[in-house]
Order: C-alpha cells, then structure tokens, then sequence
C-alpha cells in the first residue's frame, strides 16, 4: 500500500483549486495529468492573473513540464531558439506534439461580473464547457 514519506510515489495527484475573489468562488480549475497537473494549472493561473488573457485564451497556450533529471517536456509551439537554449544548458529535450495530450487538460469555470458563468475546455483531450 501507499504510506505518505519521503520520496514515495502516490498513487494519484489531484489538484482542485478554487479561486476566491471577494470573499467567494470567483474561478474553479482542474486538469487531470499525474505529476504534470501542479504545471498545467500553474501556466494557466500565470496566464490569467500575469498575461491578463481569458479562460479561453489561456487554456490554448503552449505549455512546458520539469521532470526530474533535467527533462523538459515542450509542446512543438514555442520558439525554435528556446529548444536550443535549453539543450545548451544541459536539458535534455522531450519535445511533444501541438496541443500535446501528455501536457494536461485544464477545463475551468468563472463566474461572470453579469452573473452567469462561463466554462472553458481545451482540444488536448476530449471535453466541453457551456455558459449559463
């Protein structure tokens, strides 16, 4: 079985988050992806709250994940020049398809300042949002 210590693997990595604003649930965010999930949904929080971008927007920005051992997982939409920063560097380089399903999923819903709410999923694995 799983004990919680040091350097064991769990068997699952889960995140929900829920982000306040004014004193309530203004966003609720997830993304499935084992150790890739704390990456995913931390690229979209960046890009929401620091890019000022929309759910939309952001959940279709490339994305990047740090293994262990000098690995980093790119999806094929950055600049070819930060390829070739990070193998100078001494990274070793996993670069992933566009879109890469490896990289996570975020699916997020907002409420709106009007009231309603307003979802968002992206075309890395299947799923879908609707406003209300």
């Amino acid at each position: 079985p799983y004990y919680l210590r040091p350097n064991a693997i769990p068997w699952a990595t889960v995140a929900p988050t829920l982000i306040f604003k004014d004193g309530a649930v203004w966003m609720a965010v997830g993304s499935p992806g084992s150790e890739r999930i704390f990456s995913s949904i931390s690229q979209f929080l960046i890009n929401i709250f620091d890019r000022n971008m929309s759910i939309d927007e952001a959940v279709k920005q490339p994305r990047f994940h740090c293994s262990l051992g000098g690995k980093i997982s790119l999806e094929d939409r950055f600049s070819p020049d930060l390829y070739d920063f990070l193998a100078s560097k001494g990274y070793r380089i996993d670069k992933r398809e566009p879109y890469s399903f490896y990289l996570g999923a975020i699916h997020a819903v907002i409420k709106k300042s009007s009231g309603g709410f307003q979802g968002a999923a992206e075309i890395r694995r299947d799923g879908t949002a609707e406003g209300a």
